[in-house]
């Protein structure tokens, strides 16, 4: 497996992921502050896709903040 296979596989998984617990924490009526452990992505585009606008947090009514990743993993 190349390089290039695994780290879209990574972002595929991340994003397939962020829109399931999305899902569920709605579906639960969650709030607070929520902390995941994502798959590292070594791709600074991969991050950046991956927090940029468009996710399914557009849909909910209910005040959403992203943040962007650090250098060492964390939101920012």
């Amino acid at each position: 497996m190349s390089e290039k296979n695994l780290a879209d596989t990574i972002l595929k998984t991340n994003l397939e992921a962020a829109k399931e617990i999305a899902y569920q924490l709605r579906l639960r009526n969650i709030g607070g502050i929520i902390i995941i452990d994502f798959i590292d992505m070594e791709r600074d585009g991969d991050r950046e896709k991956f927090t940029s606008p468009g996710g399914g947090h557009q849909e909910d009514r209910q005040k959403t903040n992203i943040f962007k990743i650090s250098d060492l993993g964390l939101w920012k």
